[in-house]
C-alpha cells in the first residue's frame, strides 16, 4: 500500500477564497481564532486517515503511525513524506520499521511532489467559507472534507503515471 503523509494547521483566520468582482465585495470572515493541527495519510490503495493531535512532535507522529497500521491491517505500507524533523528522527524511523511501514522521504523543498498538499488547500478553503463555532465543529468539517477529497483519484493520477510506471508497479 502506498500513501502520502503530511501535517497542516488549518485556522479560521486564514481566508483562501478569492473572487473577481466589479464592485467592492462584501467580505465575511471568521474572527474567532480557532486552529486545528491536522495529520493526514492519503492512501492510493488503502485506508486514508486524518487525526488532530495537539502537536506534531515525534511521539505524535509515532502515535499516528500506530493508528495508520491498525486501519490498514497487515499490509506493507509505504509512506511518502517530507523532511520534517519529527519524520526523520531515529525514533520515528525505528518505530515505523517495527510496524512494517517504510518511510520514503521526498527531496527537500518539493511539496509539489506530495499529492496531499492540494488536499490541505481544499480543506483550508472549505474552512474559510464556513462559520466555525468551535474546534470540534472545525475538526468535524475538516474530517468530512478530507474524506471527500481523498476519494478523488485526480490528485495522484499524474504522480502514479510519472513515478510508478517507471518501476512497473500497477496500482
Amino acid at each position: 500500500m502506498i500513501g502520502f503523509m503530511d501535517e497542516s494547521s488549518p485556522q479560521t483566520t486564514a481566508n483562501t477564497v478569492r473572487v473577481w468582482c466589479g464592485k467592492k465585495p462584501t467580505t465575511v470572515k471568521n474572527t474567532d481564532r480557532i486552529k486545528a493541527n491536522a495529520m493526514g495519510f492519503f492512501a492510493i490503495n488503502g485506508t486514508s486517515l486524518i487525526d488532530f493531535p495537539d502537536r506534531s512532535k515525534i511521539a505524535d507522529v509515532c502515535t499516528f503511525l500506530g493508528r495508520l497500521r491498525s486501519c490498514n491491517g497487515d499490509r506493507r505500507i509505504v509512506a511518502i513524506l517530507d523532511n520534517y524533523s519529527a519524520h526523520r528522527s531515529a525514533t520515528t524511523i525505528a518505530y515505523a520499521g517495527s510496524l512494517n511501514i517504510e518511510l520514503v522521504f521526498l527531496p527537500p523543498y518539493s511539496p509539489d511532489l506530495n499529492p496531499i498538499e492540494p488536499v490541505w488547500r481544499k480543506m483550508k478553503r472549505a474552512i474559510s467559507k464556513n462559520r466555525i463555532i468551535n474546534r470540534a465543529h472545525m475538526t468535524s468539517l475538516l474530517e468530512e472534507r478530507f474524506h471527500q477529497e481523498v476519494s478523488k483519484t485526480s490528485y495522484f493520477t499524474h504522480w502514479k503515471e510519472t513515478f510508478l510506471c517507471d518501476v512497473g508497479l500497477n496500482i
